[in-house]
């Protein structure tokens, strides 16, 4: 028995609409998916270059404070090993990346007596360097930091030039 004026949607229509409905919501998904990704990033990346700013800023204002030697080592990752003997003999500061990638500093107060070490903050990175400038040779540093911070090998990098500013027996850099 068929009704007269019978109302709604033929299943034609309602499989037109939801499969249209779904394209709108995988292409909103995507956009979104997108978005979050992109945010992540942002935050993953601004808190890499805040802590490494903090941490090239302790390194120079320990190397300005007055250094009587500096020695630059590598690891056997190719890691640079920053080593400070400071002015006023009261202590040895040394910077390198642990096991963890994380970069740490150690003092050893044995050296001298009293020490007022400078805040520093850890930060994780794939690569810590340190290079002598070609013609000054440790009066000047080149210090780097590097991580890799995106899916896609993407390394950022942040670095700095230090001068040392009273090297014994030598007064050219003030």
């Amino acid at each position: 028995m068929r009704l007269k004026n019978q109302k709604g949607f033929t299943l034609v229509e309602l499989l037109l609409t939801l499969a249209i409905l779904a394209v709108v919501t995988a292409a909103a998904g995507s956009a979104l998916f997108s978005a979050f990704s992109s945010y992540a990033l942002s935050a993953r990346l601004q808190e890499f270059q805040y802590e490494a700013r903090l941490s090239l800023l302790g390194i120079s204002r320990e190397i300005h404070r007055g250094t009587d030697s500096v020695s630059i080592g590598t690891d056997a990752n190719g890691n640079s090993i920053l080593t400070l003997n400071m002015h006023d003999g009261t202590a040895q500061i040394t910077y390198s990346i642990d096991n963890n990638g994380m970069l740490v500093r150690e003092i050893n107060p044995n050296i001298g007596i009293g020490t007022s070490p400078i805040p520093f903050i850890s930060v994780a990175m794939d690569r810590f360097t340190v290079t002598p400038d070609p013609d000054l040779g440790d009066r000047r540093l080149y210090i780097t930091i590097e991580k890799n911070v995106g899916l896609n090998n993407d390394t950022e990098k942040l670095d700095t030039v230090v001068s040392r500013s009273r090297v014994p027996g030598d007064m050219s850099l003030n």
